[in-house]
Formats: structure tokens, sequence, C-alpha cells
């Protein structure tokens, strides 16, 4: 079967490719394992698959609540496209991977003492800009936003972040909490966190 190959995503280094069969008009996506960030840097993309079972839409989540451990919203990649025009950049490539192939949302949704929230795309951005709920918000001051990039809301004003000046050869940033007299390392990769999250909701309230 030969297969004549289209960019699925015009400007940007597929994270999918489609093609089209000669004998036929059949469309097929098929995955490729490697992606780019913003400086044209190829990296193994990360695998989110474990966490697809509960990435769903509101109302499935409230027929089934009692399944979810966590609760993720999906996003289209066009959304996830939009966002990155807003900001001027893409989002560091394993959020990036998160967003598009998991969504956004809360880690524990049974846990009473934490939001722990993924934030979307446009929250992010968002909190970047100084626009939206953001506009005033002080804990803005607190972030260097040249080097670190706020993607998840603990509750209480406190937000994690991907300390991008620590990105290593694979496009992988440590999760971090950063302030302007404090400085906790949380994990190496967001995938890390996630997982440690997903065995304890709570694990990190005791690093500060």
């Amino acid at each position: 079967m030969e297969l004549t190959e289209f960019n699925a995503l015009q400007g940007i280094f597929p994270i999918r490719r489609l093609y089209q069969t000669k004998e036929s008009r059949t469309f097929v996506f098929i995955s490729i394992c490697a992606a780019s960030d913003s400086g044209g840097m190829e990296f193994k993309m990360s695998d989110y698959r474990w966490l697809k079972k509960y990435s769903c839409y509101d109302k499935d989540y409230e027929k089934n609540r009692g399944k979810y451990k966590h609760k993720f919203t999906p996003l289209s990649i066009e959304e996830v496209i939009r966002q990155e025009k807003r900001l001027g950049d893409k989002f560091p490539a394993e959020l990036r991977e998160f967003y598009i192939q998991i969504g956004f949302g809360i880690l524990g949704v049974n846990n009473d003492d934490f939001l722990n929230l993924v934030m979307s795309p446009s929250d992010v951005v968002d909190f970047v800009l100084g626009e939206g709920m953001f506009e005033n918000n002080y804990c803005r001051q607190d972030v260097n936003l040249q080097t670190k990039m706020v993607f998840f809301d603990t509750g209480d004003s406190v937000y994690l972040c991907l300390d991008l000046e620590k990105k290593d050869v694979e496009g992988k940033c440590p999760v971090v909490y950063s302030s302007g007299i404090e400085y906790v390392y949380m994990a190496e990769s967001l995938e890390e966190f996630l997982r440690k999250m997903d065995e304890s909701p709570n694990y990190y309230d005791d690093l500060w």
C-alpha cells in the first residue's frame, strides 16, 4: 500500500501525520514518536494514556461520578493552538502533550484539602498576560514569568510551575514552587509529578 503524506498541523511539527492510500481515498492517522519544542529540538513525546479513563465531559462525569479518581475535561488541538497564539509561543512540551492527550482538570476529586487543578490553557495564558481573573492577582508578582510557567493551582492562591530554565534534552521541565524568596523542588518532570499525585494527591504538602 503506497501512502501519500499530508501534514496534519500546518506550521507546527506534527504530533500525528495524515496519510492517504493510493489504492483508495481512505485517510488514516499514523502516530509518530517525536515532536518539537519552540526551538526546533526533537524529543520523545510523553505518554499519558494511563490517565485517559479520567478524561470526560461533565455529563458523563455526573452520571458516573463514582468511577472517577480524577476528572479532566478534553481539549481540542485547535484550542491549544489558539491559546499558544495568544501566548506567542508553544506551551512546554510535556504540558502541551498533556493538554492534547488528556485535557485539563482536577487530580483527586475526593480530596478536600487541596484544589489540585491542572489549569486550562486559557487560564495559563491569562496568568502569564495578566488578563481575565488574573488581571489584578498579586501572585503574579511572586513568579518570574520569564523562566517559570504556572500550570497548577493547589488552591488558596498557591501555584506550582514548570521551571523552563532547567528544561532537559528531552524537553522536560522540573515541577517547582517558586516565589521571590522560596524555591521548592517537586518533581523532575510533569509526568513524574502526575504519577506522584496519582499515588497521593497531598504528597507535595510534605515538601514545603
